[in-house]
């Protein structure tokens, strides 16, 4: 079974990071949203890559 997936809020949020956030303030982000540094990074990353929204049409 998958495991739930963050409200799309937070992925928003993460995707829009602030590039000048202060220091700890990531940490402080992922203990609040139950969310690791790790899956932070990996939507920051994806949303470099492609945007901070990506649509998808099927």
């Amino acid at each position: 079974m998958s495991k739930p997936q963050p409200d799309i809020k937070i992925r928003h949020a993460v995707a829009t990071w602030s590039e000048d956030s202060p220091r700890g303030a990531v940490t402080a982000f992922c203990r609040k949203h139950n969310v690791s540094r790790a899956w932070f990074y990996r939507v920051r990353a994806a949303a470099a890559e492609v945007g901070p929204v990506k649509r998808v049409f099927h």
